[in-house]
Formats: C-alpha cells, sequence, structure tokens
C-alpha cells in the first residue's frame, strides 16, 4: 500500500514531522497491509482539464473525509446559467452555455475549442446552426480562446454585448449586430449604440434587457431549445502526476497532506479520477503529531518494564487504522509487551529486545 506526501510545509519542522510519520506509516503498511497495485502508466496528457460532468462525479463518489469533502465542495463554483440547444443544418445540435441570453437574438456565430467535435483547424468549421429564436443559419467557428473546461465547451458569439466576442468578429469578419441598446436605434446616427452593450438597455421594441431575457427563455424552453443549469467549474488547475499516478496505483493510498494542498493537488487529482471514469478512497491524513523527545523516552521506559500477556486489540486496532494518536496513547497504558513492541517498532522504527 502506497504513501505519499502531499504539499510544501511551511517550515522545516513540519517538513521533518511529515517525513516522520509517512515512514511510520509504510512501517504500519508492511505490518498490516496488503500487496503493492499494479502499476498503471500515463493516462492524461499535460493540457487536459476538467469537464462540468468530471467536476460534479467527483463529489459524487466515495467520500475522503468529511473536512476534505468539505473543502472540495468550496473549491468548486456552480455558475448558474442556461444550455442553448443550437440545431444543426446537416443534423445534431452544438450545445452551449451561456450565462446572459438578454442579447441572445444578436448572436452572429458560434464558437468551439480546438479538441471539440465539430471543430476543424482555426476558423470555421464548415458547419452552420439554426439561430433557436430567428431561424438564421450562424456559422460554427473553432477559436483557441474557447475553454473545454468551462460550460460545454461551445459558446455564443455575440460582439455587440461582448469585448472578447467584439474582438473575436473583427478579426474574423463577423457582423456585429445590437439586439440591446441604452435606447432604441432609429435612422439618426445619434441613436446608434456602441458596442459593447453588457446587461443593461433594451430591445428595439422598448423592452428591458431583463425581461427580455426572461421571455426569450421562456420561448426557448416551450419549443426544447434551452433548460436552466448550474455547472460546476474550477478556476485554476493544480495537476500533480505523481498524486494521481499514485492513486490509479493504490485508490487505498495514504496521504500525508498540507492543508493548502487539499483544494488545489487533492482536488485536482480526484477530478482526474472522475474523468478517467476511476474512483479512490484515499487516507488523507492533515493532523501532524508531535511527540516530545521525553515523551516517547518515558513510553519506551514503560515498555521496558512490560511482561507478556494477552494481545492488546485496542492497541493493534489503532495501529492498523492508522489512528497514531490514540495509538500512542493506548501504548503508554497497554499491558501487554509483545503489542507494545509492535507498536514502537510502527510509531518510531526502533526494535525492542526483551530485558
Amino acid at each position: 500500500m502506497a504513501v505519499i506526501i502531499v504539499g510544501v510545509p511551511g517550515d522545516e519542522v513540519l517538513r521533518e514531522r511529515m517525513t516522520t510519520l509517512a515512514e511510520a506509516h509504510r512501517r504500519r503498511e508492511a505490518l498490516f497491509g496488503g500487496a503493492p497495485g499494479e502499476v498503471v502508466g500515463p493516462v492524461l496528457g499535460e493540457d487536459w482539464v476538467p469537464t462540468p460532468q468530471a467536476l460534479d462525479a467527483a463529489l459524487d463518489g466515495p467520500s475522503w473525509g468529511e473536512k476534505v469533502d468539505a473543502k472540495h465542495r468550496k473549491a468548486i463554483r456552480r455558475i448558474p446559467g442556461a444550455i442553448i440547444h443550437f440545431p444543426l443544418e446537416d443534423g445534431g445540435t452544438v450545445d452551449t452555455f451561456i450565462t446572459d441570453w438578454s442579447p441572445l437574438p444578436g448572436a452572429c456565430a458560434i464558437a468551439v475549442h480546438p479538441g471539440h467535435p465539430l471543430a476543424r483547424g482555426e476558423g470555421f468549421t464548415g458547419h452552420y446552426a439554426r439561430h433557436p429564436l430567428t431561424g438564421d443559419l450562424i456559422g460554427v467557428w473553432t477559436a483557441g480562446w474557447v475553454r473545454p473546461d468551462f460550460g460545454t465547451g461551445a459558446v455564443v458569439v455575440n460582439p455587440a454585448h461582448s469585448e472578447a466576442d467584439l474582438d473575436f468578429a473583427r478579426h474574423a469578419g463577423l457582423p456585429i449586430r445590437f439586439a440591446l441598446a441604452d435606447k432604441p436605434p432609429t435612422s439618426d446616427p445619434d441613436t446608434w449604440p456602441q458596442p459593447p452593450v453588457i446587461k443593461r438597455g433594451v430591445t428595439r421594441a422598448g423592452q428591458p434587457f431583463d425581461e427580455a431575457a426572461q421571455t426569450y427563455l421562456e420561448e426557448l424552453q416551450a419549443h426544447g431549445h434551452a433548460e436552466l443549469t448550474s455547472l460546476a467549474h474550477l478556476t485554476k488547475r493544480y495537476p500533480n502526476p505523481e498524486l494521481l499516478q499514485t492513486l490509479l496505483t493504490d485508490p487505498c493510498a495514504t496521504i500525508i497532506t498540507t492543508a493548502d494542498a487539499i483544494p488545489k493537488d487533492l482536488l485536482w487529482a480526484r477530478v482526474a479520477l472522475a474523468g478517467l471514469d476511476r474512483v479512490a478512497t484515499p487516507r488523507v491524513i492533515t493532523d501532524i503529531p508531535a511527540h516530545k523527545p521525553q515523551q516517547v523516552e518515558s513510553a519506551l521506559r514503560s515498555v521496558a518494564r512490560k511482561e507478556p500477556g494477552e494481545p492488546d486489540h485496542e492497541l493493534l486496532k489503532a495501529l492498523e487504522d492508522g489512528d497514531f494518536a490514540a495509538a500512542f496513547t493506548a501504548l503508554r497504558s497497554t499491558k501487554d509487551r509483545k503489542s507494545a513492541e509492535t507498536a514502537v517498532k510502527v510509531l518510531f522504527g526502533a526494535e525492542m529486545t526483551a530485558p
């Protein structure tokens, strides 16, 4: 069974304590653990990014401990929005995730990330989709700035209502259509809006943007083109190939970790396992005991005075479970020398001989 140290200790004292604890757990595994697992080769590329489905699956699986689970849930943001289904001209749909659909009628294209099934090189993919509100044909484009880990990996391009979309549209030569403006535009140039108009304004009919968003949503839902959702999202990536490899080889590995690595390295490994349709139930340890030398010396003197007796099942169970704090306490009161010697070997790596 594997034991791994994760995270960067804040000082040399903590480093030594983590190393000592890891060595104790390796001795425990040697006495109580099973055979080592088969080494599993690398299965994820360095550029792999977690999907919302993998993020959801990671927390739906077995618990990694109440405290760890709580930190992982907190680290995964949930973004409210809607999935808009755009029918493709050549069959099927392209599903986009959108957080503000008040300017949706002005959309002029769909952009997908380079790894999307519809992607084809850079630029126009050759696919067209129907705009579900207007019936217009809009092109599907490949764009490197579309993130595969955000939403569905496909976004609506609405240049008049987004800075990023405006830059893309001007570079690609796409039309810039206003679905919203601060006041309804006319043929008078003084009424023409300037992009981008974001979460404000009215439609050409004078309907406020928030009321328009509700109207569009109801219409889209009525015809099966939209559904409200809340997608999981990680703001940063913290890949730890060594930890992932360890958990693939031994899903029940013991992880000695700093607290700050739990929502980073550990969460990333958990999500990566979910992305591979694998699960793990590691023993995660963040409480690093610090026994004073005089305490250890006192325990050793106590063991030296003991006589053989009935096995101390409470002490042995604490050792096997890796509850070293309980084992250290039980060691001082146990009446069986043989059980105490086992504890000394596991906890301190020391061999004791009979007096």
